[in-house]
């Protein structure tokens, strides 16, 4: 699976990962972090899905802080270069952060821009 994956796909989607586990470390103060990664099989074929979920205090999505919100925006703006799709829900007993990959990641490192 994804024999197109480049390096630069693997580095956003690192830094992906890293934001929404710093996010629930220094501002959620979440004490329970779990990273979970499967493979969704349907018509179409498979693709892969890593979700980050915490316990923490959560936040409004469409409310948070201009800081924070970059944040956001940079994870988003990573997931839609690597053909990705980025979905957030958050709320009083923490976070999900789930990253849908494509079928088919970008050729090479164009979709940097």
């Amino acid at each position: 699976m994804y024999p197109e994956l480049r390096p630069w796909h693997v580095i956003q989607i690192v830094r992906i990962l890293d934001e929404a586990v710093t996010n629930a470390v220094k501002h959620a103060g979440a004490r329970h972090i779990t990273v979970g990664i499967e493979t969704m099989r349907d018509a179409d074929g498979e693709r892969g899905c890593i979700t980050v979920t915490d316990d923490g205090k959560g936040f409004a999505v469409d409310g948070e802080t201009r800081r924070a919100s970059r944040g956001l925006a940079n994870m988003k703006s990573r997931a839609a270069r690597c053909g990705a799709e980025l979905a957030l829900s958050s709320g009083g007993s923490g976070t999900i952060v789930r990253l849908q990959l494509p079928r088919r990641f970008p050729d090479g490192d164009t979709a940097a821009g």
